[in-house]
C-alpha cells in the first residue's frame, strides 16, 4: 500500500496518515488517529520540538484524523493570525505530549 505523504508547507513538515501497521507496531490504542511526521525541515518551527515518526493527534484541541485535516487546521490557524500553535503528539516512547509552538 502506498502511503501518501502530504507536505504541510506552512509548518515545513511532511506527514502521512497513521496506518494500522503503525498502531500495532507501536502498541497504540486501536482508536488512535492522527498523522505520522515523515520529514521536518530545519527551517520548520517544529525543529527540535518534534521528531520524525512522532504522531500529531490534535491541533488547537481539534482531532486530526488525516493529513488533510492537519492541513485545514493549520491553514485556519494562519488565517486567524494566531501566534501559538497547540499540538498534541504521541512521541516515539508513546507518551502523549502537549506543545505550544510560537509561530512568527
Amino acid at each position: 500500500m502506498v502511503k501518501k505523504v502530504e507536505d504541510i508547507e506552512k509548518l515545513k513538515i511532511a506527514v502521512r496518515d497513521i496506518t494500522n501497521e503503525d498502531i500495532s507496531s507501536r502498541n497504540l490504542n486501536k482508536k488512535t488517529s492522527g498523522v505520522v511526521i515523515t520529514e521536518i525541515s530545519n527551517r520548520s518551527p517544529l525543529t527540535n520540538l518534534l521528531s520524525v515518526n512522532d504522531i500529531i493527534i490534535e491541533v488547537q484541541k481539534s482531532p486530526v484524523k488525516t493529513s488533510s485535516d492537519l492541513k485545514r487546521l493549520v491553514d485556519n490557524f494562519f488565517q486567524k493570525g494566531e501566534k501559538t500553535l497547540l499540538l498534541t503528539v504521541i512521541n516515539k516512547n508513546n507518551q502523549r505530549r502537549y506543545l505550544g509552538v510560537k509561530i512568527n
